[in-house]
């Protein structure tokens, strides 16, 4: 589980995100799409069939152990859609299941996060404040028309796509993103993400669709309970004292390469 810790604190996705205690801000924070920064949102969440579901898979550069995640349209009201999130190897953390629901408004012009709330197991899902990053952008986005660069054809796990639509992001430094999308991919139209060049623990990552479904349910269904200020789960406390254990394990690991490099 070191492994899913680390890309945690190095990535801060929307679900590894909570491990660091701050979602969605974290998972807000940065340009790298699905990795901190806005994931391509490609199809109108107004109009994609409720109960769609894509589930991908993504590899990460230095690591064994690759994530694996499932976003499930399962909720809609007027321009309002819910998007929930799960990971199979999270679920294996200390905090045991967990459930991201993100609700979005959408407009012809942006996809803004107006709640989010999170169930640990059966327990009461809790809400998240929104305002807690000043700086944090949207987690979803539309592809940006400048950055199309074609149309190509592209097989991943979940099978061919012969007309995907390619997007090309030259972020700081060396840093690259290469994203292709398809209507073909309901809920997000998202086929594959792959970011080259980074600095930092993880340098790179490979994130895939792995399989398409329909029949999504919502998992949260009560009525979020806001939270108490100071209050923390026994999940999320133990999971707390995981990131700091791994981040302790890294910043040994790091001296001992410079110990070797003098």
């Amino acid at each position: 589980m070191g492994n899913l810790v680390r890309v945690a604190v190095s990535f801060s996705v929307p679900l590894l995100s909570l491990l660091a205690g701050n979602a969605p801000a974290a998972a807000q924070r940065s340009a790298r799409p699905g990795h901190g920064g806005p994931l391509p949102a490609s199809l109108d969440l107004r109009k994609v069939p409720l109960g769609s579901w894509a589930e991908y898979r993504t590899t990460y550069v230095g690591m064994d152990t690759p994530i694996t995640e499932r976003y499930g349209l399962v909720g809609r009201t007027g321009a309002n859609v819910d998007i929930e999130t799960e990971s199979p190897e999270m679920n294996q953390t200390p905090m045991g299941r967990m459930v991201l629901r993100q609700r979005l408004s959408i407009s012809d012009t942006e996809i803004k996060v107006v709640e989010a709330a999170t169930q640990f197991k059966d327990n009461d899902p809790k809400l998240h404040r929104l305002d807690r990053d000043p700086e944090a952008g949207p987690p979803f986005g539309r592809p940006d028309p400048k950055k199309r660069i074609g149309v190509e054809g592209v097989t991943v796990p979940a099978g061919a796509f012969p007309k995907a639509e390619h997007y090309h992001l030259q972020l700081q430094g060396k840093e690259t993103v290469d994203y292709w999308t398809s209507p073909d991919a309901p809920p997000l139209g998202l086929i594959k993400v792959v970011i080259k060049g980074g600095v930092g623990l993880v340098t790179g990552s490979t994130m895939e669709l792995l399989k398409l479904g329909t029949g999504a349910k919502a998992v949260i269904v009560k009525t979020p309970k806001a939270p108490v200020p100071g209050e923390i789960s026994p999940e999320m406390e133990a999971a707390l004292k995981e990131v700091e254990r791994a981040k302790e394990e890294d910043r040994k690991a790091r001296e001992s390469k410079d110990t070797k490099k003098k």
